[in-house]
């Protein structure tokens, strides 16, 4: 596991385009979290500030980290890096070199489970440090009350990205890659479940993916009293209209880590019966 993680770092670090969108990544979180706690819209019975504030800091900062744009700033190194290995016929080298094809797959993992817990302490030290500069109550069942919520994002984190995996394996190109990465999230499988029933809907793997972050009930979090949960349920998204149903928690992660074991096996089965 050494060596292989050894090498993918040999060949990610030469990369600039591998450094420059993680530190994006980094930069642009912190960046986003800065500049909303300096935000504090005060109106009687809310305050925006409690998305910073323990335990709702869980459930806000794993979404913010797991939307469409701070995945895609994880998932393009993995494109750009394996499109390269394409382009530049490195798998063939490390063949040449006595490496199996199974240890190139493995070592990508390697490198996707690297960046995933990158993003999952990234998440967990923000929400610590957010929920303990704004957060009265600091008795510990409050702290640590939805801090599970950080291991979905890892979970989500890895999904997206094996997904990235599988599609760059597909096209081998960068650019179409990249294109056919954000074409599936934003038009392809959204056009294909409008001709499925909506309880058939919600099984598509970039909805349940998605789901597993899912937008905090923003307006409940809000207007909850201190020191309590999450206070008017008539506040909420899907008593309002604006959010349907979706999968049970449960089944939602279960069907999360099915899919991003599918996305593995494919991936892994081009790499063992497909020319390199």
């Amino acid at each position: 596991m050494k060596k292989l993680l050894q090498i993918e770092w040999i060949k990610a670090k030469d990369y600039s385009s591998f450094r420059l969108f993680v530190l994006m990544h980094f930069i642009l979180f912190l960046l986003v979290l800065f500049i909303g706690s300096r935000i504090d819209i005060s109106i009687p019975g809310f305050s925006v500030r409690k998305v910073y504030q323990f335990p709702y800091v869980w459930e806000s900062f794993s979404w913010l980290a797991g939307t469409g744009f701070f995945n895609l700033l994880l998932a393009i190194p993995v494109l750009v890096l394996t499109g390269n290995e394409y382009a530049f016929q490195t798998n063939r080298t490390q063949l040449y070199a006595g490496l199996g094809r199974n240890e190139l797959f493995s070592g990508k993992l390697i490198l996707i489970g690297v960046l995933a817990l990158y993003g999952f302490l990234l998440v967990l030290v923000s929400s610590l440090v957010s929920g303990f500069i704004f957060t009265g109550d600091l008795s510990f069942p409050v702290v640590f009350d939805g801090v599970w919520r950080d291991l979905l994002y890892f979970l989500k984190a890895v999904a997206v990205m094996l997904f990235a995996y599988l599609i760059s394996v597909t096209f081998r190109n960068n650019a179409l890659s990249i294109v056919m990465f954000l074409l599936y999230f934003i038009m392809i499988e959204p056009i294909i479940r409008r001709f499925f029933p909506a309880d058939a809907r919600l099984w598509f793997p970039a909805r349940v993916i998605g789901h597993l972050t899912p937008l905090p009930e923003f307006l409940s979090i809000t207007s909850a009293k201190a020191g309590s949960s999450p206070g008017d349920q008539n506040l909420t998204f899907e008593a309002m209209g604006l959010a349907g149903k979706n999968l049970s928690l449960w089944v939602n992660t279960l069907m999360a880590t099915l899919y991003a074991l599918v996305f593995g096996f494919l991936t892994w089965w081009q790499i063992r019966k497909k020319d390199l």
